[in-house]
């Protein structure tokens, strides 16, 4: 499209971001907010084309059943006066391929958390039968907060459904495609942590993995070249990121990791440049009870002094914006070594003394200097990866580790994952200590492979699980569970199956017969 329309449905269009093979992208709002939107829009001369409108919609589909902090969020979609578009929520950030660009390979504590962010998404997507299908530097974003992404699921193929390439076609880039999509093998969750492999490489060495003049140079290198191991080409790799990357890139799926679950254990969270975690975990837990102490028996002069700090050095406290209620305290990304803000219940609010109001009395003073002396941290953890509640209140998602403080008496932890159902713990701090909780969720998993003839929807428990075949084993809690699989045509049948932790059982239906066993 050369011109700029004023309007998509209910929003009206800012400003044209950029104009891609099959879309245009904009920046819209609705009237009477401020909000940002992303919107795509076809292009009209591809609206007769059934295969593109299909591909373009599908990302629409895919995205709205998916509901992870790493994939971005769909508003709507859908056609009006000739117009098909999609309406996403607006990403503050860059991608890595701009980062790349910028100032070349990244921090191994960047990649460190980058690899862990994205693996997480890969194991929620997988498990929900979906492929990304082209993952690269310019398909990851990473926020203004932070936050990474994984964005434009053009390509993405859920496993249970009919494709919509022809055979033949390909699909993706070829410098991030897998050797096995070359000869003509079935597309799988190892082809996306081979292209996972090629992105990570790249930020890690600021080289990409795979090169060549033209499309067969790549093509070569990509099925017969091994590239150089990282710390050949940097110093100071840490070993099990270029473990990682390595393993992802072989050439045979079968010796790359099972999945995203078996990726992410090679990626050790304790290495951080030669120094123990509990190490850290100490020198912090000592820097922030230091921190709290002289914040609360400092004098006015003090104060001054420590609000002058938190100026120079740009940690932004509490902003004149905030409301008087808020109540804001620090805590720890334990990955990554940034500070962050949390909402916490226990720290009174300071806003008066940072501001230089009037001091509070001194009854008062020390009746919160008592609540600090029984404040206790928390470092909160999970495999693969979980919503975090305290106490029903949403703090976060982990990994990466948070630490939460929390005051004196006993709190429910609430771990939760669409897929791996919750799991609750109750924690008792008497005040003062450094407690640690680090949740499996898989621990007490079994799996469960289901084959159907012809078809069917797989529910399990009366929820539904997708259409089968399931690209993958459902893991499931251990426990007995009632499985159902239902067709239009067929009807239904059922059976109830006995799950023990890290079992695998195999069922098979045969709708023609309406018989199900137990292999």
């Amino acid at each position: 499209m050369g011109f700029l329309m004023d309007n998509i449905g209910r929003y009206k269009i800012e400003a044209r971001i950029s104009i891609g093979s099959i879309a245009t992208s904009y920046v819209g709002v609705i009237p009477g907010s401020r909000r940002k939107y992303l919107i795509k829009v076809l292009h009209p001369y591809l609206l007769q084309d059934e295969r593109l409108r299909e591909r373009f919609l599908r990302e629409a589909r895919v995205l709205q059943e998916l509901e992870h902090p790493g994939v971005v969020r769909v508003i709507e979609y859908g056609e009006e006066d000739g117009k098909i578009f999609i309406v996403q929520e607006y990403l503050k950030g860059k991608n890595l391929r701009e980062i790349l660009d910028e100032r070349g390979p990244l921090d191994f504590s960047e990649v460190r958390k980058i690899a862990l962010e994205l693996l997480n998404l890969l194991a929620y997507l997988h498990s929900r039968g979906v492929l990304h299908r082209d993952i690269k530097p310019s398909n990851v974003m990473v926020l203004e907060d932070g936050t990474v992404k994984l964005v434009d699921f053009g390509l993405a193929k859920p496993l249970n459904r009919t494709p919509i390439t022809l055979d033949g076609e390909f699909v993706g880039t070829p410098e991030y495609t897998a050797p096995e999509l070359f000869r003509g093998g079935e597309e799988s969750p190892a082809s996306d942590l081979f292209s996972l492999g090629a992105t990570l490489y790249e930020i890690l060495t600021g080289r990409r993995a795979f090169g060549g003049e033209n499309i067969s140079e790549v093509l070569r290198a990509v099925l017969e070249t091994d590239p150089p191991r990282p710390s050949r080409l940097r110093k100071d790799v840490p070993p099990d990121l270029e473990n990682l990357v390595m393993r992802l890139l072989r050439k045979d799926p079968k010796e790359r990791p099972r999945d995203a679950f078996e990726a992410l254990a090679l990626l050790s969270p304790k290495r951080r440049r030669g120094v123990p975690l509990s190490v850290l975990y100490a020198a912090l837990f000592l820097f922030f009870s230091l921190a709290l102490v002289f914040y609360f028996r400092g004098n006015e002069r003090q104060r001054e002094a420590r609000a002058t700090v938190a100026d120079t050095t740009e940690i932004q406290g509490i902003g004149e914006a905030e409301s008087p209620e808020s109540r804001d305290t620090l805590y720890l990304e334990a990955h990554t070594g940034s500070i962050s803000r949390r909402s916490a219940q226990a720290i009174p609010s300071t806003k008066k003394a940072l501001e230089g109001g009037a001091e509070e009395p001194a009854d008062t003073a020390v009746e919160e200097e008592g609540e600090m002396a029984k404040a206790s941290f928390i470092f909160v953890n999970a495999r693969p990866w979980a919503e975090v509640l305290l106490d029903s209140v949403r703090v976060g998602s982990v990994p990466p580790p948070i630490t939460l403080d929390v005051s004196s008496g006993e709190h429910l932890l609430t771990f939760t994952n669409p897929f791996l159902m919750r799991e609750d713990t109750h924690v008792v701090a008497t005040g003062g200590e450094t407690l640690k909780v680090d949740v499996d969720l898989t621990s007490s998993m079994g799996y469960l492979l289901v084959s159907c003839r012809p078809w069917g929807e797989l529910f399990v428990d009366d929820s539904m699980m997708g259409q089968l075949p399931l690209p993958a084993p459902l893991p499931l809690r251990e426990g007995t569970h009632r499985i159902e699989v239902r067709n239009p045509r067929y009807g239904r049948v059922f059976r109830r199956v006995r799950i023990a932790a890290g079992d695998t059982v195999r069922l098979a239906f045969d709708l023609h017969n309406q018989s199900g066993r137990i292999k």
